[in-house]
């Protein structure tokens, strides 16, 4: 009888055995005796055998009594096998075009905020000289004019307490005070209140008002008698031009002039057939002009209103100011003429031992 074969016992080794060091240590002798540290994917990647198959997640509790690399490491390895696919790092395309889609939008609403200011306030050259009130300068794009020739406004007609009130109220808060640091940006300098740190100005406009109520009273002597021609006249009816009045006059024509010229108003005028005259061509006086806010500019001044305050000074009042301010006082103009006005050496000395030669100053 042929003996029986000897049995041969084998250890079948499950696959979560497997991720265990000390088996594969009996199994193959130079892992025990060497001194370096395990390294489960090396010997995997060796084998050829992909890490999933081996090693399931739930396995990784086994590791924790063992020395081990970690898992970054292991990874780096496994990606420099080409055992392990590079996770994407593309986002989402939906992503990128939300992305755009609010860029856009706030570019777009950067866009009309910017529009709407520069509509509001257009880039005026005349603004370039530092005024305190630039900030409140704002545009109405179209304002009609009446043509008032053969009717009227409120300002026009035969003067009446109500017309004369609608005037001054134009302007009766043309005197401002500003600050001294506003006053120091100003292109001319300027002086304060006597003892105060309130700095004195007028906006142009006031003054151009007042000279135009000025020249309108003297349309009507028979309401203003001291303000017209009349009271000019000498005996024999001619008019004495040598006064006062009479040059104040005259220099109101010229400001408004060289305001006229200044903002030269290039609004057009058309041109149309005087229904029902029909006897020619004549201008259309009632034009649309683009204008600034008056009203804002009102409420400035009315804002900063000096409101009643010390013209004249004491002389050494005026020394004091004289020697403080830090500009000169001297007249921008040649008032020799005017010496019955400042009698004596004080004022006109310089005068007589250096004519005027016109230039600026004196």
């Amino acid at each position: 009888m042929s003996a029986m074969p000897s049995k041969v016992r084998h250890r079948c080794i499950s696959p979560s055995s497997l991720t265990r060091p000390e088996v594969w240590s009996e199994r193959i002798p130079s892992l025990r005796s060497t001194k370096t540290t395990f390294s489960l994917s090396k010997f995997l990647s060796w084998l050829e055998i992909p890490s999933s198959v081996i090693m399931p997640p739930s396995t990784e509790s086994d590791f924790e009594s063992s020395p081990r690399p970690s898992i970054e490491i292991e990874k780096q390895n496994l990606l420099e096998q080409g055992l392990l696919k590079r996770e994407s790092k593309r986002r989402p395309v939906f992503s990128h075009i939300g992305t755009l889609y609010i860029v856009n939008g706030f570019l777009i609403f950067m866009v009309i905020v910017l529009a709407r200011e520069l509509w509001k306030k257009p880039l005026d050259p005349s603004l370039q000289v530092y005024s305190p009130a630039n900030d409140v300068v704002e545009y109405i794009p179209q304002q009609h004019f009446r043509a008032a020739l053969f009717n009227q406004t409120e300002y026009m007609g035969f003067p009446t307490d109500e017309t004369d009130k609608l005037w001054f109220d134009l302007y009766n808060f043309g005197i401002s005070t500003i600050t001294e640091d506003e006053a120091k940006k100003l292109h001319s300098p300027t002086i304060p209140i006597f003892g105060t740190k309130k700095y004195l100005i007028q906006l142009d406009v006031w003054h151009e008002l007042h000279c135009l109520n000025d020249l309108r009273k003297t349309l009507y002597p028979e309401r203003y008698t001291m303000d017209s021609l009349d009271s000019l006249k000498f005996p024999n009816g001619t008019i004495n031009r040598d006064t006062d009045m009479f040059r104040h006059w005259d220099h109101c024509i010229d400001s408004i002039r060289q305001a006229l010229m200044c903002h030269a108003d290039v609004s057009p005028i058309p041109f149309h057939i005087n229904v029902p005259a029909r006897k020619g061509i004549f201008p259309r006086l009632a034009t649309t002009h683009t204008c600034r806010n008056f009203t804002k500019i009102q409420e400035w001044a009315r804002e900063r209103f000096a409101g009643e305050w010390r013209v004249e000074l004491e002389p050494e009042e005026a020394q004091y100011v004289i020697d403080t301010a830090g500009f000169s006082q001297d007249p921008e103009e040649d008032i020799q003429f005017l010496y019955e006005l400042f009698p004596g050496d004080k004022f006109f000395k310089y005068w007589r031992e250096h004519p005027y030669n016109g230039g600026d100053g004196v």
